[in-house]
């Protein structure tokens, strides 16, 4: 990127946030901006994710330009450019905030958390360790997404957050298996895979309310979790999930796509973050690292127990990472009549045979569940291009079932409340 003419910063990466410090080439008045980005989607040596030249089955249309928010914004020398944040269900909230620009070691920081406007805690101390109590915490979780507001202020610079106190963890279960535990109740973790492409925009919503209207659809449809396929979202996309703290796992690689050095990079995740979950690989591959073993199939779920007979699965938590994909086709509303428009399992001849299908995918869940299985993943929100096996059309134009309906079958198979 230049600016008048002068380079200003150079980044490699599709997905990851970045930003430059302009303040050396900017001045009053008109300004020129350059912008030069080599798309390397089908090469060997950059990440692209589903985006392909040749688009077809699982492989999608690529994207050009830039798809995320870009932003300027003018800051004091001595600035907060980010922080880390944990917080306990206690209430307490650990805090480093990292500044950037020149500044007095023994300057001092402040942080102020509020709830609906009114101020419950407020600390001062150094930037690299600040610590925040809140009395009487109310948890936050996907029925209750309670947030603490927070004004985070370093000298002439202050900006916004929040934080929502909970704690995730792995324990066994009334039944002995391992169970994924929210603020020490254990959660049985339903949801579908969720690829974010929209039929204009492909990486990139169209509006902030059609993002949140997937997220409202799901969490309507008795859905507790997503899992975010092969795409890190704009952060607003977060914010509507309460942001960090709906967070809950990190998995490295998926079906082993690109899987090397599995072990190491494990570790490093784990050392980055234990306040959530590691699923080193999920769909096979499975090494002995961090919290999850991960089995998909298609349509029906299953999972390889037999691979853990030897007590290789004994420490992780085992969950049905992928299954469904049932298609159903909406007339009207797909993206090429003409393509190859497709399921897992073949196209069923009704829409009675299809939500037929869905249920005894679901059935077959809650059995698995009884065996230890801990979480399932269905394949999946929307269809994408010519992949037609999502919950709605790729235009978000269909709900191919309601959030009702599909509600009901989930309550129905005991999955969710």
């Amino acid at each position: 990127m230049w600016l008048n003419g002068e380079e200003v910063g150079q980044h490699r990466g599709g997905n990851l946030p970045f930003s430059f410090d302009i303040t050396e080439a900017i001045t009053f008045g008109e300004n020129q901006l350059l912008i030069h980005v080599t798309d390397a989607t089908d090469t060997v040596y950059q990440l692209h994710g589903k985006q392909s030249l040749n688009p077809r089955g699982i492989w999608y249309t690529p994207v050009s330009g830039i798809w995320q928010t870009v932003w300027t914004e003018e800051v004091p020398e001595a600035h907060i450019r980010g922080f880390n944040m944990t917080s306990q269900i206690d209430g307490t909230v650990q805090v480093k905030l990292n500044i950037e620009g020149s500044h007095d070691s023994t300057d001092k920081a402040k942080i102020t958390a509020s709830l609906k406007g009114e101020k419950v805690a407020e600390t001062i101390g150094i930037p690299e360790a600040l610590t925040l109590k809140i009395p009487e915490p109310e948890l936050w979780s996907p029925d209750s997404s309670t947030l603490y507001d927070l004004e985070i202020s370093f000298g002439d610079d202050t900006i916004k957050s929040y934080v929502g106190l909970r704690e995730t963890t792995v324990q066994k279960g009334a039944d002995g298996h391992l169970r994924f535990h929210l603020n020490g109740r254990e959660i049985f973790q339903l949801g579908p895979l969720d690829q974010g492409w929209w039929l204009d925009g492909l990486l990139t919503p169209p509006s902030d309310a059609a993002m949140r209207s997937d997220v409202d659809f799901l969490k309507a449809a008795g859905f507790n979790m997503v899992r975010k396929h092969i795409k890190v979202e704009p952060r607003r996309y977060y914010h509507y999930c309460d942001h960090h703290p709906s967070i809950a796992q990190w998995v490295p690689f998926n079906e082993a796509w690109g899987q090397h050095r599995s072990m190491e990079v494990g570790e490093k995740a784990v050392a980055l973050d234990p306040t959530r979950q590691i699923n080193i690989s999920s769909g096979g591959n499975f090494w002995p690292i961090g919290d999850v073993v991960d089995g998909h199939n298609y349509p029906n779920p299953t999972f390889p127990f037999e691979q853990g007979k030897d007590g290789r699965f004994e420490a992780y938590v085992k969950v049905v990472g992928e299954f469904g994909g049932h298609g159903y086709p909406v007339k009207g509303h797909l993206w090429n009549p003409d393509a190859r428009n497709w399921g897992y399992g073949g196209l069923p001849k009704d829409k009675d045979e299809w939500l037929d299908r869905y249920k005894t995918s679901i059935r077959m869940l809650a059995e698995l569940k009884a065996k230890g299985i801990a979480a399932g993943i269905y394949t999946q929100t929307t269809d994408v291009e010519g992949e037609i096996n999502g919950l709605i059309t790729y235009d978000r134009k269909v709900h191919k079932l309601t959030a009702e309906e599909l509600a009901a079958i989930h309550r129905e198979a005991k999955l969710v409340d």
